[in-house]
């Protein structure tokens, strides 16, 4: 397999693997250091990139929700106000919620509650992009 085709693989791989709402795990990124004689370095560096772009499609689909809930509240002043609680305690809370993304579900998932929370986007995604490469580099 030429290597330009193993990078696709590990790339799309991890990409879809860490959209939001699915479950599957990455299989490339266990599987290439073992069939192949790819440096670590270079494989991580890959999963970086692809879950840096992954974060930012699941950031972008919060935002999308974000507007939905708006929509849907406008006139429901409770509503309106429930909605308010959770994005004012998604800012004070906000940075150790991101941390412990390691939890490989959870990660997917706390991206996209930030884009609903309109959390700093460049502060998600290098926080999650460098927890799920470290989790990578610590257990492969």
């Amino acid at each position: 397999m030429p290597q330009t085709e193993l990078f696709w693989l590990i790339f799309t791989d991890t990409f879809t693997t860490n959209l939001a709402f699915i479950i599957n795990n990455e299989m490339a990124i266990w599987v290439a250091p073992k069939l192949t004689n790819l440096p670590k370095e270079t494989i991580l560096q890959i999963a970086f990139a692809s879950v840096f772009c992954s974060s930012i499609c699941n950031y972008l689909f919060g935002i999308v929700i974000s507007n939905i809930f708006g929509k849907v509240t406008r006139g429901n002043n409770q509503a309106s106000q429930n909605i308010g609680i959770v994005k004012d305690s998604f800012d004070n809370f906000g940075l150790l919620i991101l941390v412990i993304g390691f939890i490989p579900v959870y990660s997917k998932l706390v991206v996209v509650f930030a884009g609903f929370c309109r959390y700093k986007i460049i502060r998600v995604l290098v926080i999650v992009s460098i927890v799920k490469t470290l989790f990578y580099a610590y257990f492969q």
